[in-house]
């Protein structure tokens, strides 16, 4: 992957959010899912896989609700 280039992880992110703030939590729960999934993907394949954004996109959620 070249310099600047986003990871798949790191696009599934900023559309989850984008969905999220939007109110589309339809939307943004298959994201998250997507984002759940390649998390086990990786722990399996061991490949580097940014294992911070299923965690930062919980970290959405938990934030937005304490408002």
């Amino acid at each position: 992957m070249t310099r600047g280039t986003m990871t798949l992880e790191r696009q599934l992110l900023a559309l989850f959010r984008l969905a999220f703030r939007q109110g589309r939590s339809d939307v943004a729960e298959h994201l998250l899912r997507a984002l759940e999934v390649l998390d086990q993907n990786s722990a399996v394949s061991e490949s580097s896989v940014d294992q911070h954004t299923v965690a930062e996109a919980y970290y959405e959620l938990i934030r937005s609700s304490a408002r």
